[in-house]
């Protein structure tokens, strides 16, 4: 009879989330992933898991959406002094639910994103009904 134990079963599931974070960050983030063999991807993912975890993000979808943010903003995009509101996020003791950081961290991203797009052409206002 075969016998997996417990650090086996995390030691697959690990390698599958990593699968299957390396296939996601091609097929959303392609330009951001064009310059990466697949052992730099998977090097980038491992940083990013173990990032994630330091945060308290244990959950998959947490640290998937963690390295989604790491891709858009930058590989330290948690130590980065020109996002000084990403590092008050991720360690605010105020914040203990993992959920809660990683859904705040998202919006906060977006409307960093969204300012440095600068506001819509007016041309394009023009044609909204």
């Amino acid at each position: 009879m075969l016998i997996i134990r417990e650090p086996q079963m995390r030691a697959m599931g690990l390698a599958l989330f990593e699968r299957w974070m390396t296939d996601h960050l091609r097929t959303h983030f392609p330009d951001q992933c064009s310059g990466l063999n697949d052992p730099q991807l998977l090097e980038f993912v491992r940083l990013g898991t173990q990032k994630a975890r330091s945060y308290g993000f244990s959950d998959e979808a947490h640290c998937c959406r963690y390295i989604d943010l790491m891709t858009i903003l930058g590989r330290d995009f948690d130590s980065d002094t020109e996002l000084p509101w990403a590092r008050d996020i991720l360690t605010d003791p105020a914040i203990s639910t993992p959920g809660v950081r990683i859904e705040m961290l998202h919006e906060a991203a977006c409307e960093y994103l969204e300012r440095l797009e600068g506001p819509a052409d007016e041309t394009e206002a023009e044609d909204l009904p």
